[in-house]
């Protein structure tokens, strides 16, 4: 059996295909680390681009799954910019602070990691080998 996206649920299915409804919760996360941020706090770049978390014209951007507040702007090669959504408030982040990402389509990302940790309750189930 190959399983799509849908499985392990990113930003797509969960909002645009609509499994939010069907009790899903999304299960595809990156962790990535803020490593630039000016001194008025106005936008942050993290170390996480198109290469290690995908992107796809369907899925969209990334989103930050504990900070509702930062918004995800852009992907580079290697690199994620992201703003605060309130505009009169900055990102509140510092060099080397980490935030977790929302793939927002995970097919376009997984063939890229060598080993994927299934996570239950903060504990690691099982590291699934992709090569």
């Amino acid at each position: 059996m190959q399983a799509g996206g849908a499985a392990i649920c990113d930003v797509l299915y969960y909002h645009k295909a609509h499994l939010k409804d069907h009790g899903h919760l999304m299960g595809a996360f990156v962790l990535a680390q803020i490593i630039s941020i000016p001194s008025d706090q106005s936008r942050a770049i993290a170390n996480a681009g198109f290469k290690s978390i995908g992107l796809h014209p369907f899925g969209g951007l990334p989103e930050c799954r504990d900070r509702k507040d930062l918004q995800v702007i852009g992907l580079s090669a290697e690199h994620t910019r992201i703003v605060p959504v309130n505009k009169d408030q900055g990102v509140s982040l510092s060099r080397g602070n980490k935030l977790v990402l929302i793939p927002g389509y995970t097919d376009a990302m997984g063939f890229s990691h060598k080993e994927i940790y299934a996570i239950r309750n903060d504990h690691v189930e099982f590291v699934w080998k992709t090569v």
